[in-house]
């Protein structure tokens, strides 16, 4: 399927889980991820990394086979984004508008991202 507002072809996405508790704007350290990986029986989790305003930075468990890339939710939306390069990957909603905000705040913490990504994934950085 292809969003016709961004022309950019997009995946099949499930959105699970329960809303992180945490008040919007507080930062999620990769400190003690692996142990809620193993907490939950090794079953899917998605640890958020990062939140910004209203947008949810966070990586999937069974994502390990693909490339370091951060999922960016907000409310029924959401973007992938490659980390290295930073590259958007698909779109589920997001206008371009807002697309371009995104890529730009992924960017500034790339570094970051691509260090959890690492930390969580058990991968050695490049």
């Amino acid at each position: 399927m292809v969003d016709r507002r961004s022309g950019i072809g997009v995946a099949s996405h499930s959105f699970g889980g329960s809303p992180d508790p945490r008040p919007e704007g507080d930062r999620v350290t990769t400190d003690g991820i692996q142990n809620i990986y193993e907490a939950a029986g090794g079953y899917d989790v998605s640890p958020v990394i990062l939140r910004v305003g209203p947008y949810r930075f966070y990586f999937v468990s069974h994502d390990l086979r693909e490339p370091p890339h951060v999922h960016v939710d907000r409310e029924d939306v959401s973007a992938k984004f490659w980390l290295d390069p930073v590259a958007l990957a698909y779109n589920l909603g997001y206008p371009p508008r807002e697309l371009r905000k995104l890529e730009a705040l992924t960017g500034e913490h790339q570094r970051e991202l691509l260090e959890a990504w690492n930390e969580y994934f058990g991968t050695a950085s490049g």
